[in-house]
């Protein structure tokens, strides 16, 4: 009997290894699929030459060349490489993929329809490469091309300067994101866990973040800003007009040049601190189940309840209707 229960709890424990074992093929199976290069382990102190002599990596330098006119859009995308978007004073949208990886992925462009698509696409594999991988994929645009632009990258940076588009869209996982001097229509941005740094950006912005930090300078921009983020710090600086914001715990650090639209904003638990030109007028409707209140402009109150505060400053006018869980709001008279 005790030898048939060790044979029957042997058993159930090759059983569990094996589900075990098809479940960790099956993940690296999809990862794989998703174009994503299953490289584990690093060092980064070694030069690209000895990494790819001792581990089998490869040299990478491939390039493409497309025709820039009657272009209307441009998308790029790309998993872990670094991707530089460069202006350029040809007429050509050229690409050029280089580096040092142990899968090398293949650069693509085609267009149809006035629409180009730039790709980095993996083959699938189904392994682990112990390997440095250390691959830039640099984007010569034409200065003078001004459709719309939209890029995507999973753990790799993004970088973006320089541009004028009828509207720019930026999406990533991992990767840090970096626009400069960017002036568009619209601009869409979405990030899971990448901080987004843009400076100088001109037109409206709608930005999602998981957990992502996101720093903001914002230049002349008369459009609607919409923000939200699950946990991630939000620091913008430049908003005029129009702005939402929502956020679970993520704080909200935003500066105004002027008070010319309405603002509304949401927290469960991240605080809102609002930095107004001194001469603002806005009626203010703050709501909260125990957040704080502080302000340094003084307010008209139509409102002694600690949970919904009400009260006018200046001649009143914009609309600032906030509400907060735990969450405070400040209002920084500068």
């Amino acid at each position: 009997m005790f030898t048939r229960f060790n044979m029957k709890k042997i058993a159930l424990w090759l059983t569990a290894i094996m589900f075990i074992a098809f479940g960790v093929a099956g993940s690296i199976f999809a990862l794989g699929k998703s174009g994503i290069p299953l490289n584990w382990g690093t060092n980064r102190n070694n030069t690209a030459e000895s990494i790819a002599r001792n581990s089998g990596s490869s040299e990478v330098d491939q390039n493409t060349s497309n025709k820039a006119d009657g272009l209307k859009s441009i998308d790029v995308s790309s998993a872990s490489a670094r991707v530089n978007i460069i202006p350029s004073d040809t007429q050509e949208v050229k690409a050029h993929l280089y580096g040092t990886t142990a899968v090398v992925p293949k650069l693509t462009a085609n267009e149809s329809g006035g629409s180009l698509q730039i790709k980095t696409e993996y083959p699938l594999e189904i392994g682990v490469h112990l390997n440095y991988t250390s691959l830039t994929l640099d984007i010569e645009i034409p200065k003078s091309y001004s459709g719309e632009f939209s890029g995507s990258t999973v753990s790799g940076p993004f970088v973006i300067n320089d541009f004028k588009f009828e509207k720019m869209s930026i999406k990533s996982v991992s990767g840090a994101i970096k626009a400069k001097n960017i002036n568009a229509g619209s601009t869409t941005v979405s990030t899971t866990s990448g901080t987004t740094d843009l400076e100088n950006l001109s037109g409206g912005l709608s930005f999602k973040s998981v957990s992502g930090e996101l720093n903001a300078v914002l230049q002349n921009s008369s459009d609607k800003v919409e923000i939200s983020t699950t946990s991630g710090a939000m620091n913008i600086k430049g908003l005029v007009s129009d702005f939402t914001f929502s956020s679970v715990s993520g704080a909200l650090e935003a500066d105004f040049m002027s008070v010319n639209g309405n603002l509304k904003l949401h927290s469960t638990s991240g605080a809102l601190h609002l930095k107004l030109p001194e001469n603002s007028d806005f009626d203010l409707n703050y709501k909260t189940t125990s957040g704080g209140f502080k302000s340094s402009f003084p307010l008209t109150a139509n409102s002694n309840d600690k949970h919904n505060v009400i009260g006018t400053a200046g001649k009143g006018g914009h609309q600032i209707q906030a509400d907060t869980v735990s969450g405070a709001l400040e209002l920084i008279k500068k």
